[in-house]
Formats: C-alpha cells, structure tokens, sequence
C-alpha cells in the first residue's frame, strides 16, 4: 500500500478530558448479543512527553511511575536513548494490530486490564506483515477472525486459510492489570487489546539487535546485531537489578534491626516496671 491509496482508518477530535472519558467508558454494544460492536465508534487518546520539552503531565507520570525516570536503571538502560513517554487511554474492545517495533519497551497498566499476545521475531513469515507505507510492519490479518478477508489490505495477505503457518506461531498470552508491568524486547511482534477502560503507559530505551536477524530474514531492515555492545548492555542490566536487590536486603535488614531494638526497649521496659512492683510488694 502506498501512501496515495492510504485512507486513515481514525480520525482526530478535540474533546474535554471529561468529555472523551465519558465516551471512553461507554463501548458500543451489538444490541443482540450485547458484546462489543466492532463497527461501532471507538475512542481512543494517545498522549506523549518528550524529555527536551517535559510539560507538567510528564513529570506527573514520572513522579508516579518512578521506573521511567531519565536514569540508568533496571528499567531504562540506555537513559541517553530515552526520548518519549507513551501513555494511551482506550475504551473497551479497542486493539493495536499485530506489528513490531524496536527498542527495549517496558508497559505499565494504571488502570484497567489489557490482553497482550506476543510473539519472537522469528514468527515474522506467518504474521503476513504488509511492507509499504503507513500499514508496513502491521498484520493485514484481522486476529479475532483471521479465516475472514479484510477489504482493506491487499488480498494475498488478508486471510488466513486452513493449515497456513499463523496458526501455529509460537505466542505469549498475557493478562495485564493496575500496577503490572510487561517486557516487550526489540522487534518482538505483539498484538494488544482493551479489556475495559485502560490506561497504560510505556517508555523505550535504546534498539538492541539481538534478533535483527530474523527480521532481515523476514523482508525487513534492521541493522545488524553488535553482540559486545549486547552482552555490555545485558550486565550493566544484570548489575542494577543486583544493585536493587542488595538495597532491599539492607532495607530490611535495617528494619528487622529496628524491630529487635524495638522489643528490647520493650522488654526493658516491663522488666523494669516488673522489679518495681516486686519491691513495692515487699
């Protein structure tokens, strides 16, 4: 597809925050089956905050989710490489289609629920990926019913018949809630839906190419894997995560310690009240 048959699927409003909430919290509904319509209308907010120009909603998010701070971390570990905080708001049943993309991607829900399937770079040949304009890197298939053509993608792309590869591509289901955090390694292909009213936001840092391999072998254009730059990068991430759990452990050594101080002042304290009561006693 090229981008003079492109007709965006979307299209841009300006809302009030409470306005589009209102419209987010209410998914259209077939009014037989009461599911989701997926002709209905659909809405959906993506908002993002560069670092060079941090307004005040992005040093909310960060105050909050302190693990996409602009430092080294177990979470960020190219901080230099680090430009964008992605938060998106959707109502229930809306879905990002099957593609990839690259950079160490670290999601994060705030609230509501969302499913994520995702797949390894080397399940790229049965995604029947579209390779020109806006749609290139993306799925042509429509994953709640890929067996179904899809007029708006090419016809040798768009359907999935019995005994085709897509089938039996190896996937990671997962489930995500308020508070849970997801993985997602560069170039890993995912497909990601709505199950309510969802907030979740996401930061990259740095393009690994450990599997650019599999996406060149796949029709794609990754750079080539530096496997020093790799395997530096893997322990300096190794080294945070020590680092973190060595704090832990100080931290509750040093609160266990509190704790002992605690019961001995304690017990001091009824053994002196103890000796007292004896002596008046007496």
């Amino acid at each position: 597809l090229g981008d003079a048959r492109f007709d965006a699927p979307q299209r841009s409003v300006q809302l009030s925050w409470a306005e589009f909430m209102d419209r987010a919290a209410h998914a259209p509904r077939d009014a037989a089956t009461r599911r989701v319509d997926p002709d209905g209308r659909h809405w959906y907010l993506h908002a993002r905050g560069h670092w060079e120009q941090a307004d005040a909603a992005s040093k909310v998010i960060v105050e909050d989710w302190d693990v996409f701070k602009n430092e080294k971390s177990f979470w960020i570990v190219e901080p230099e490489e680090q430009h964008i905080i992605h938060c998106r708001v959707g109502m229930e049943g809306v879905a990002s289609e099957a593609h990839y993309d690259g950079g160490r991607n670290f999601v994060g829900i705030a609230r509501g629920h969302k499913r994520w399937i995702i797949l390894p770079p080397s399940e790229c040949g049965a995604m029947h990926f579209m390779r020109r304009g806006p749609f290139s890197r993306h799925s042509a298939l429509d994953w709640a019913d890929p067996g179904t053509p899809s007029g708006r993608y090419p016809s040798d792309l768009n359907s999935a018949r019995a005994g085709d590869a897509f089938f039996d591509a190896g996937a990671i289901d997962v489930l995500l809630g308020p508070g849970e955090f997801l993985y997602v390694p560069s170039y890993w292909i995912h497909y990601v839906v709505s199950i309510d009213t969802s907030v979740q936001c996401n930061s990259r840092s740095g393009s690994p190419r450990i599997d650019a391999a599999d996406i060149n072998a796949c029709g794609f254009t990754a750079a080539e894997p530096d496997e020093a730059a790799e395997e530096a990068a893997v322990q300096d991430t190794q080294r945070a995560r020590e680092a973190a759990w060595a704090r832990l452990a100080a931290m509750r050594e040093s609160l266990e310690a509190e704790a002992r101080a605690e019961e001995d002042i304690e017990a001091e304290l009824v053994g002196g009240a103890a000796r007292r009561v004896a002596g008046l006693e007496r």
